[in-house]
């Protein structure tokens, strides 16, 4: 195997794990960050209704703006960047 072949593919598993780190900690539901943030929410808003609604609003936000990121590159043609 080629050397240089070997560290293409140890990056990309590099940039592959990094991401999917990143996206857990993406504080929207249902990832980790997501039940990272309703606990801090439960410190600051005592009023369960209140903090679910606090919760849908941010996540609804976050994954569109993800999705708007995704169309985007796409649209664009972006991607090929990469």
């Amino acid at each position: 195997m080629e050397s240089r072949s070997f560290y293409n593919l140890m990056f990309w598993i590099y940039t592959l794990n990094l991401t999917l780190a990143l996206l857990n900690a993406f504080p929207a539901y249902p990832l980790d960050g997501g039940q990272f943030l309703e606990a801090l929410l439960t410190k600051v808003i005592k009023d369960q209704a209140l903090r679910s609604k606090v919760m849908i609003a941010v996540s609804i936000i976050l994954w569109s703006l993800i999705g708007l990121t995704l169309y985007y590159t796409l649209i664009t043609g972006l991607y090929r960047l990469i």
